[in-house]
């Protein structure tokens, strides 16, 4: 899908700047001043979002009203307010404890209270997240204390195949 080429690309754009030999993909960006720049896809605007995967700088997207963040741990302070707005976000969370490349549920939690988007899909999940019921649950027992019920409700684990609304 049009989304795994964008994330694909910035696994690209970086493996470049690194000096990993890769085939010529395109560029949208100076690299020296880390500038990103938007660009449209049919009447979509599309804008890269800086993001880390640990210390690897990596790109997440804002297509229209969508959000697309995975492989990541930190949402460049810069590009945050990018993604003001959304109604929908993907979100990389790997599992319930930290890890040093990928947000854990509370991390990735912080990110959608912050952002407040209609609607959130977890991916990248490993299996320590459990089955999908088991998940919602724990989520609205661990984290209620943290985040509101109503915050909590929004969020979902995304699945193969899955088709998602994504309001303009």
């Amino acid at each position: 899908s049009v989304l795994i080429i964008f994330h694909e690309f910035g696994h690209y754009f970086w493996a470049r700047v690194f000096g990993i030999r890769v085939d010529k993909f395109f560029l949208f960006f100076d690299v020296g001043g880390f500038k990103l720049f938007s660009f449209k896809i049919g009447e979509t605007e599309v804008t890269p979002i800086r993001c880390y995967h640990g210390e690897l700088p990596i790109l997440g997207f804002r297509i229209g009203a969508l959000g697309y963040i995975t492989d990541c741990t930190k949402i460049h302070e810069r590009d945050l307010p990018k993604l003001k707005g959304i109604d929908t976000l993907i979100i990389d969370a790997l599992r319930w404890t930290e890890h040093p490349t990928h947000y854990s549920v509370s991390q990735a939690m912080v990110i959608v209270e912050h952002l407040k988007p209609r609607q959130t899909f977890f991916t990248h999940m490993s299996h320590d997240m459990g089955l999908h019921a088991d998940f919602e649950r724990r989520l609205s027992q661990e984290l209620s204390k943290l985040f509101s019920q109503e915050l909590l409700d929004t969020v979902h684990l995304a699945y193969d195949q899955q088709e998602i609304i994504v309001n303009s």
